[in-house]
Parts: C-alpha cells; sequence; structure tokens
C-alpha cells in the first residue's frame, strides 16, 4: 500500500523512488508490523571491517517498540517515521573476545 500511495509523486519528490525498492517496503512493514504486534526482537551491531569500536559486537535482545510517530510527506522530503523502544538485556563482546551481560532479567 505503501508503494501505491508514495510512488506517483516520484516525479516531484526524488527521493520517494525508494518505495520502488521490495526491501524498504519489507523493512517498512516489519518495523510496523513489530510495533503493532508488540513482539520481543533482537539486534545485533557487528563490525565487520576495521577496528574504530570499542566493542567488536553488541547485541540487544528482548527488544520492544513502545511508540511509533510518523511525519507527513512534503514537497520536500519522503514521509518518516521516528520509531522508539527498549531492550531488556543487553551483551557486548570487546575486542579482546571478553563478553559483558547487562540488565538480565529472568522470567
Amino acid at each position: 500500500m505503501l508503494y501505491h500511495l508514495l510512488f506517483p509523486f516520484h516525479a516531484q519528490v526524488p527521493v520517494l523512488n525508494v518505495t520502488r525498492y521490495i526491501t524498504f517496503r519489507t523493512a517498512a512493514a516489519s518495523l510496523t508490523a513489530l510495533a503493532i504486534s508488540r513482539k520481543r526482537f533482537t539486534v545485533t551491531l557487528q563490525e565487520k571491517v576495521g577496528n574504530d569500536w570499542s566493542f567488536a559486537k553488541i547485541v540487544l535482545t528482548d527488544c520492544i517498540i513502545t511508540s511509533a510517530t510518523p511525519t507527513a510527506a512534503t514537497i520536500s522530503g519522503a514521509p518518516s517515521a521516528t520509531f522508539s523502544g527498549v531492550s531488556l538485556q543487553a551483551s557486548s563482546e570487546d575486542n579482546s573476545g571478553a563478553m559483558s551481560s547487562f540488565g538480565a532479567i529472568n522470567g
């Protein structure tokens, strides 16, 4: 539905071309479904190349989207949404391989 709603305006607002891509539409639909269902999910941030981070990997588990705030489409840009959430557990692995866990909740 997002595609049919926004793509006709892509000539006036070139950034709306992003709605052509199935990966964009899938990501938008997945985030919206997670927000509506309040289903828990996991986010993993991992540095693939280099050593710019202090951590090699950070894992946020039992994440829940708590709110979503959409914006309206304007002439100068595409609509967007801000998703807020919370992670009930987190773990990290530093560059030397040491693991740490934070906020583990039993149950």
